[in-house]
């Protein structure tokens, strides 16, 4: 190879090493401007496959995630923290880096997303207790562990060898229709009742406390209403007439069954006042 031919593959080389270092500046510099965080708070990125096509979920796969989603994270809460929380699905939409989730920072100019996959909506979560204030047409999740709170509260009904159940009532209705067909697709549910009527909703689950927890997530759009309230009764299954008690509910009004757990021990309750709109 004479003197010009090393010139010339010398001068290629230089200037494949400068082309690929701008390239590789030009990225790394992109990404940084996004100003783009992981979000820790929901171990997105353990669950980049899922997300929503709103902030709400659209179809019973959503759904189901979303119940999944709230009853994992009430189970990790500290044991000093009552294990109760409020789930929602945020509207700040996410996208996809780099195989991780990110969020869009605040202002950010979304004509510079079109080089990136795709916006996603994923679900979050906090303690119910920092929710002074619900908001209308909001879908929301509440999941609430009971046998912690019987722990917490009152730990002699817990001393019971049978299945209970624990029974809500929840005014004014609130429950997403998917919530029957979710009960009813898990192994281990056990005659679930979930009513609704006009003033409200009724839901009745069975568990064996045994089980280490006793989650149960009430799931909805927020109703345009001035609050929400939310009543759970225990009813040990041992007793004669739970059995008949709990199938007769269907054949009952909502004051009438209201009237009926008024008789059992209310273990747990939530009053949410809520920023409605006024329709004229």
């Amino acid at each position: 190879m004479n003197k010009k031919h090393i010139i010339i593959l010398g001068t290629l080389i230089l200037l494949l090493v400068i082309i690929y270092g701008g390239a590789t500046y030009y990225n790394e510099n992109k990404e940084q401007s996004l100003d783009l965080e992981l979000d820790t708070e929901s171990e997105i990125a353990e669950n980049k496959m899922i997300s929503f096509t709103n902030n709400y979920p659209s179809n019973f796969v959503e759904f189901s995630y979303f119940i999944s989603f709230c009853e994992s994270r009430v189970i990790d809460l500290e044991d000093q923290e009552t294990k109760e929380l409020y789930c929602s699905i945020t509207q700040k939409p996410y996208l996809l880096l780099n195989e991780q989730f990110r969020t869009v920072p605040e202002g950010y100019d979304y004509d510079q997303l079109s080089n990136l996959d795709e916006l996603f909506y994923m679900p979050l979560f906090s303690l119910l207790r920092q929710k002074s204030l619900f908001n209308a047409n909001t879908y929301t999740g509440i999941s609430v562990d009971f046998k912690d709170v019987l722990q917490k509260n009152n730990k002699s009904l817990l001393e019971t060898e049978n299945s209970v159940y624990f029974c809500s009532v929840i005014n004014p209705s609130f429950l997403d229709l998917f919530s029957t067909q979710f009960e009813y697709s898990l192994a281990d549910s056990i005659n679930p009742i979930i009513l609704q009527f006009e003033e409200g909703d009724i839901y009745c689950k069975q568990f064996d406390l045994i089980d280490e927890h006793c989650v149960q997530t009430f799931a909805g759009f927020i109703p345009n209403s001035e609050s929400i309230s939310i009543k759970t009764y225990f009813i040990d299954a041992e007793k004669q007439i739970v059995p008949n008690i709990i199938e007769s509910l269907h054949n009952k009004s909502f004051l009438e069954i209201m009237e009926v757990l008024n008789n059992y021990s209310l273990i747990w309750q939530m009053d949410k006042t809520i920023n409605f709109e006024i329709i004229n």
